[in-house]
């Protein structure tokens, strides 16, 4: 999975990208600026369907064209969900530039057929194989690219921008009616509560109080449900996350898998040595965590709480 930090990666790159003459290349000498022309409209390419089923937001980001330094409008979606490690997208349509001169006369590495059209792979001088431009050809002087990236895995470069591919053809002339897309099935995380996760007997069992504290999602945690120590110590905790509609979060250390009840958790200590914590894919946009903050043991036995609480937890989830 891609970390956000390579995902800003991506958007720099596309940034450099679009100063320069192929989505990257230095080389061809800026014209002078030309009055502004009849512009294509990228964001147009790409419904709020479309992108929700990409996982990207309904909505992209438009910014104007200058023909005169080779820059064609573009629209940039950014991701629906971060926690995916999805790069942008991005799609420039251009009516005024030829592509050949876009793209300074280089080859493509490859060309396929999508979506009734005929899509060729640049490679990008900037983000080399790790990021993609796929270009189809509307006429001497239009042309579409939709650019996406992987900075970890280049093989993976083009997949976003081949997914694409046949939403963004069926808005252009020539193209195949868009695929049909199907909705996706509910997470089956979708109504638990994360405090029926553990009875009264149970988080007694872990030195909690029987009682556990609901507290709501927001944009950084998801829902959870707190029990303190049975003394009532608030320094003393085991949360329970749930979220329905996240990917699980990259671990802050080398994770150790705990395997119980034919599911695979990754245990891993955090960054404040009395906390500790273990998440559970149970989707690749859902899972559930257990943190367990303890002040009365030495750190190398908070996680040993962790573990304490996985077969309760894991015993109390819907089935797959």
């Amino acid at each position: 999975m891609r970390g956000r930090v390579l995902a800003v990666l991506a958007t720099a790159l596309l940034a450099a990208g679009c100063a320069t003459t192929v989505a990257g290349v230095p080389t061809a000498q800026p014209r002078p600026s030309a009055p502004a022309g009849p512009t294509g409209e990228p964001c147009a390419l790409l419904t709020a369907e479309q992108a929700s089923a990409l996982k990207l937001a309904p909505e992209g980001e438009f910014t104007a064209g200058d023909p005169g330094r080779l820059m064609p409008a573009l629209c940039v979606w950014t991701p629906a969900n971060p926690d995916l490690g999805l790069d942008p997208l991005t799609v420039n349509f251009s009516v005024d530039i030829a592509l050949a001169e876009y793209f300074a006369g280089a080859e493509p590495e490859w060309e396929k057929e999508i979506g009734g059209l005929r899509w060729a792979r640049y490679l990008d001088p900037v983000g080399g194989e790790g990021l993609c431009n796929l270009a189809t050809e509307l006429s001497p002087s239009s042309f579409v690219t939709i650019v996406s990236g992987d900075f970890v895995e280049d093989e993976g470069a083009c997949e976003q921008a081949e997914a694409a591919a046949p939403f963004v053809a069926s808005h252009l002339p020539g193209g195949e009616p868009a695929p049909e897309i199907r909705p996706e099935p509910p997470s089956p995380l979708e109504s638990v509560d994360p405090c029926s996760l553990l009875e009264a007997e149970q988080a007694e069992e872990l030195d909690r109080r029987a009682r556990g504290e609901f507290s709501e999602g927001d944009t950084t945690l998801p829902p959870r449900c707190v029990w303190v120590g049975a003394d009532g110590d608030e320094r003393d905790t085991t949360i329970v996350g749930v979220a329905a509609e996240r990917a699980v979060p990259e671990p802050q250390s080398e994770p150790t898998t705990v395997s119980e009840g034919g599911r695979q958790w990754r245990l891993y200590r955090t960054d404040l040595p009395t906390l500790c914590r273990a998440d559970l894919a149970v989707t690749e946009t859902s899972y559930v965590s257990i943190t367990v903050t303890q002040s009365d043991v030495d750190p190398d036995e908070v996680c040993g709480r962790v573990e304490d609480a996985i077969p309760f937890v894991t015993a109390n989830l819907p089935g797959e």
